[in-house]
């Protein structure tokens, strides 16, 4: 079994499971520190062993397509589904909310340093706010209470809480009055999805 799941963890790490797939790894990083670690510890390899090949030039349309993917709303796709679910939204609409993601305009500062907020009409299923946060990069966010519950889907880059460390594709809930810290990964600014109704500064 252990064996089946390390698998799975190189073809997580490289984006080769599927949208069921992706979830079930996700949900296994999000309960075990050690497996957590493990997926770290081979992204960090995978990226040395990158840096070692001789470039390829690609023809010029190949470049042209992977970049809009890399830099493009479709990076996110494997996340879709799950988005949609999470605020009550149709993929097209979600699609054009991503696109604020990358634009600087669309931000604004949130209620601490390092943390910026985009806002957005959740579908009517959805009683709570709903946006996208980024936080820079190695930031810590201090403890603070939800005042309601908030569902939590992580985008881009990482963050660390409690020793545990989340990737892009998790989904974490917090019920109402649940009190936590976290720090976003150093490699990249976090962007994350989220539904909540408010928190407080502890």
């Amino acid at each position: 079994m252990k064996g089946e799941i390390l698998d799975c963890l190189s073809n997580y790490v490289l984006h080769r499971l599927s949208e069921d797939e992706t979830k079930e790894m996700a949900r296994i990083l999000a309960s075990s520190p050690e497996l957590s670690k493990e997926c770290a510890l081979l992204q960090h390899v995978l990226a040395l062993r990158a840096a070692t090949l001789a470039p390829i030039a690609p023809p010029p349309a190949v470049r042209e397509r992977l970049l809009a993917t890399l830099h493009g709303v479709d990076r996110f796709r494997p996340f879709l589904g799950r988005l949609c679910q999470i605020v009550d939204l149709p993929e097209d609409l979600m699609c054009e909310l991503l696109e604020r993601v990358d634009n600087p305009a669309a931000w604004e500062p949130g209620p601490v340093p390092g943390l910026f907020l985009t806002h957005f009409e959740p579908g009517p299923r959805i009683m709570a706010n709903a946006g996208f946060i980024r936080v820079r990069r190695g930031q810590t966010i201090l403890r603070h209470r939800h005042l309601g519950a908030e569902v939590t889907l992580v985008l881009e880059g990482t963050f660390w809480e409690d020793g545990v460390r989340y990737f892009p594709g998790q989904l974490v809930e917090r019920s109402a009055g649940s009190v936590h810290a976290f720090t976003a990964g150093s490699e990249r600014d976090l962007v994350f999805a989220v539904t909540h109704s408010g928190v407080e500064i502890v």
